[in-house]
C-alpha cells in the first residue's frame, strides 16, 4: 500500500504485522516511486537473479494500492517497449541488478543466523 507521511507509515507498519497469521519477525519498505517507467521483480537465489518479472504500474486505487499493472511477456518486449530500445541502457541495469543483488545477498547474511534461502528483490 502506498502511503505518505511518517504517521501514516506507522500505521501501514502497524497493520501488516499484526494481522492475523502473521509470523515474520520483520517488515520491510520502501520509499514511494512517483513515476515508475519499468519496475523488474527480481528473484534472487545465493545472490544470483534466477528470473525476472518486468511490470508498470498501471493504476493505483484511492486508498493507495496498486490495483493493476502492465507486464512485459519477455526481457526484449520490456526493452523495446519501456527503455526504448535502449540496448546500452538496458546492458548497464541488468549489470547493475546483478551486483546489486549479490550486495544485497551478502547484507541478508549478515542480518540473520541462518541464511535466506531466496528473496525477491524489487527493482525500479
Amino acid at each position: 500500500r502506498m502511503v505518505e507521511g511518517h504517521a501514516a507509515i506507522a500505521d501501514a507498519l502497524m497493520s501488516l504485522a499484526t494481522q492475523a497469521g502473521y509470523t515474520n519477525d520483520c517488515v520491510y519498505l520502501q520509499q514511494r516511486v512517483h513515476r515508475v517507467d519499468l519496475e523488474a521483480r527480481c528473484f534472487v537465489m545465493g545472490g544470483e537473479v534466477v528470473e525476472a518479472l518486468y511490470t508498470r504500474f498501471a493504476r493505483i486505487d484511492a486508498g493507495g494500492y496498486v490495483r493493476d499493472y502492465e507486464k512485459a511477456h519477455t526481457e526484449d518486449e520490456a526493452m523495446r517497449d519501456w527503455f526504448y530500445n535502449d540496448q546500452e541502457a538496458w546492458r548497464s541495469v541488468k549489470q547493475q541488478i546483478e551486483a546489486l543483488s549479490r550486495r544485497w545477498h551478502l547484507w541478508l547474511l549478515s542480518q540473520a543466523a541462518e541464511p535466506t534461502a531466496s528473496v525477491r528483490i524489487d527493482y525500479m
